[in-house]
């Protein structure tokens, strides 16, 4: 292969990997459950709520920033797990509880209020994705082409990320 991507963390190996765009992560749910169970305003309520939690992401002690910077721990119970982001987005768009899924699974329904930004003043860690490729000597034109259009198509301020906070 001449080429994969990543999003996450990147273990040592023997490949080499460039920066793509960063992957935001946005906790919401839909407003007949926030209706229901009401609305978290910070951290530590949630874990009165059902939260749909990505497989790989502790919920006991994940970690959530706020503007100041201050650091704040997530404890609670998981209501259900699951390692496929758009089958969690349906279970939140039908009002099942609380996600946490990158921005560019829930851009569109955040924009047409099918589900609702929660926690705003809190951030998850920022992940990227990565072109990974062969640590060759010469990268193809073609590879080194994509890889460069991709950079410039999405950058650092991707067009799923400009319609959350």
């Amino acid at each position: 292969y001449d080429l994969a991507f990543r999003i996450g963390s990147l273990p040592d190996s023997s490949l080499k990997a460039r920066k793509i765009t960063p992957i935001r992560h946005v906790i919401c749910a839909s407003p007949d459950y926030l209706k229901h169970r009401g609305i978290p305003e910070n951290p530590a309520q949630l874990k009165h709520h059902k939260i749909l939690k990505q497989t790989g992401w502790p919920l006991a002690g994940m970690p959530l920033w706020d503007l100041e910077g201050q650091k704040h721990l997530v404890n609670g119970e998981s209501s259900l797990t699951a390692n496929n982001g758009d089958a969690m987005m349906q279970l939140a768009l039908s009002g099942h509880g609380i996600i946490m899924l990158p921005s560019f699974f829930v851009w569109e329904a955040l924009e047409k209020g099918d589900l609702i930004q929660i926690l705003e003043n809190y951030s998850l860690p920022t992940m990227h994705a990565y072109a990974i490729y062969p640590a060759t000597r010469y990268l193809p034109l073609k590879v080194r082409s994509l890889i460069d259009f991709l950079i410039e198509r999405f950058g650092d301020n991707p067009y799923w990320d400009q319609h959350t906070t």
